[in-house]
């Protein structure tokens, strides 16, 4: 499978020389992502493969269309980057919705529909929705047919597909491009990177 990554220039130099690298927890604030990244950690293990109790790598498998990959315009990065083309055994790759991953990742209700989603917020603004029935919710991020209204949560062709591995491997890589730091436009456009490169080091679509 064909996927993306956004990387620092010296990944790739030690991805090298592991030959097969494991993510670690340092990598990550754990305050902030630690039990959203673990329950991704435990769907990756029911259905794909698990690594223990190292986090998972994150790409991009698609952008904005099917199979486009990261366009390095919408970043505004301060250090230079890197953008790994890789190919991935099918069978590692857990795919997932972008958008809709922050339903997990912010432990919110996702629904399907406007009116869906004023329901749960009616029930959660009166400690009724249980938590069980949050998460329930989290699986239709694996889900991308269609399944909720295009005008609610856009329409399925369009949307940003990620991707998860439970490690990096070197021999992975089909092409090395690098990207020099965008010349910034005043704090906000600084402030944007930074925003985006909170999310993780992984992309996919246009550049």
């Amino acid at each position: 499978m064909r996927l993306w990554m956004l990387v620092d220039p010296g990944f790739v130099e030690i991805a090298a020389g592991a030959g097969r690298l494991y993510a670690s927890w340092e990598w990550i604030d754990r305050d902030w992502y630690e039990r959203p990244y673990r329950w991704m950690m435990a769907q990756m293990a029911a259905r794909v493969v698990g690594t223990g109790d190292n986090p998972r790598f994150w790409a991009w498998h698609s952008c904005g269309a099917p199979g486009r990959r990261i366009d390095l315009r919408t970043f505004f990065p301060v250090t230079a980057q890197l953008r790994l083309t890789l190919n991935v055994p099918d069978e590692l790759v857990l795919l997932s919705d972008y958008e809709t991953w922050h339903g997990a990742l912010n432990n919110w209700y996702i629904s399907a529909s406007e009116a869906e989603h004023d329901r749960a917020d009616a029930l959660e603004d009166a400690g009724k929705l249980e938590q069980h029935v949050k998460e329930r919710t989290w699986q239709r991020i694996f889900d991308l047919t269609q399944w909720a209204d295009p005008d609610w949560i856009g329409k399925a062709e369009e949307r940003h597909i990620q991707a998860c591995t439970p490690w990096f491997e070197h021999a992975w890589i089909r092409k090395v491009e690098r990207f020099e730091p965008h010349p910034l436009r005043g704090s906000r456009a600084k402030a944007n990177w930074w925003a985006m490169k909170g999310r993780e080091t992984e992309g996919g679509a246009g550049v």
